[in-house]
């Protein structure tokens, strides 16, 4: 009969999500997860295998919990191109600044601080930045195919347009700037995004 460990999975799981997401993944040591944990080193090894294969379980984790709930408000047909992008700005910006969780994005912390060769760790990143993009490109379709925006647009460097503010956007909320600031930042910039891509 195997040993039964002593601590749980779940909570060890947020535990290290909040941790990555605050200090990123490559300051965000083994002690430090041990220390919040409350397990050793090898009960660790048993259940992980290493920070990084953590890391990649965690990660799966955030995007079928709050990545999921963002690609899904994208994903509505409910409403227009920029009441769908209200809505997810509006939980991007209240989901960054919501108590339990850090400050910022959990993707953003993780790109803006890796510096070590840390191949999945990338992989996942990028995984999780091309989620997004593709969100805002199957948006702005859906907006020209309504005439929301010209049938010119180039819908995927209007995408990655999109998904560089919305990085952007996520750093400075971790610069104390309130909600509301933040909020209607992003609405000047759906509503320039959008008016371009009328004419």
């Amino acid at each position: 009969m195997g040993r039964t460990r002593e601590f749980d999975r779940d909570q060890a799981l947020q535990v290290s999500l909040k941790l990555f997401w605050q200090n990123g993944y490559s300051k965000t040591s083994l002690d430090d997860l041990l220390k919040e944990m409350g397990i050793q080193n090898s009960s660790f090894y048993q259940a992980f295998g290493s920070k990084e294969s953590l890391f990649v379980e965690v990660m799966t984790r955030y995007r079928q919990s709050i990545g999921a709930e963002r690609l899904e408000i994208l994903s509505s047909e409910k409403g227009s191109a920029r009441v769908i992008l209200r809505r997810y700005y509006d939980h991007l910006i209240n989901k960054a600044s919501a108590r339990g969780y850090p400050t910022g994005c959990f993707i953003t912390s993780t790109a803006a601080t890796l510096t070590e060769k840390t191949p999945s760790v990338a992989e996942q990143v990028q995984i999780s930045i091309g989620n997004v993009e593709r969100a805002f490109e199957s948006v702005l379709k859906r907006a020209k195919e309504n005439r929301e925006v010209s049938a010119h647009i180039n819908t995927k460097k209007t995408a990655r347009a999109l998904l560089t503010f919305t990085y952007g956007i996520t750093v400075l909320s971790r610069a104390n700037k309130s909600k509301k600031e933040l909020f209607a930042t992003a609405m000047v910039f759906v509503d320039l995004i959008l008016a371009e891509g009328s004419k």
